[in-house]
């Protein structure tokens, strides 16, 4: 996806009990496609599952939280992955 902004988003489009969403997998260049297709393929067996992508990611980063490996530093750099900011 390209926004009016000129920005390239990975996305993928799915639907669970016929309702459509959309899973942000992450910023051109920063993810590439190898990548982002490796993801939407984990965003695939989650769907097949009956399971929101994004909800799992959530729960991944709880999980951190709650683990104490959710330092600022951990936190921001995967935001800044995933967002396709770069340092």
């Amino acid at each position: 996806m390209v926004n009016p902004s000129g920005s390239k988003l990975w996305r993928y489009k799915y639907s669970i009990a016929g309702k459509e969403n959309r899973f942000a997998i992450g910023g051109y260049p920063t993810i590439s496609l190898q990548d982002a297709r490796a993801e939407r393929d984990d965003a695939r067996e989650l769907v097949k599952k009956g399971l929101h992508p994004s909800h799992a990611r959530q729960d991944v980063l709880s999980a951190h939280i709650n683990e104490g490996k959710a330092t600022f530093r951990a936190v921001s750099d995967e935001w800044l992955r995933r967002s396709g900011r770069r340092d």
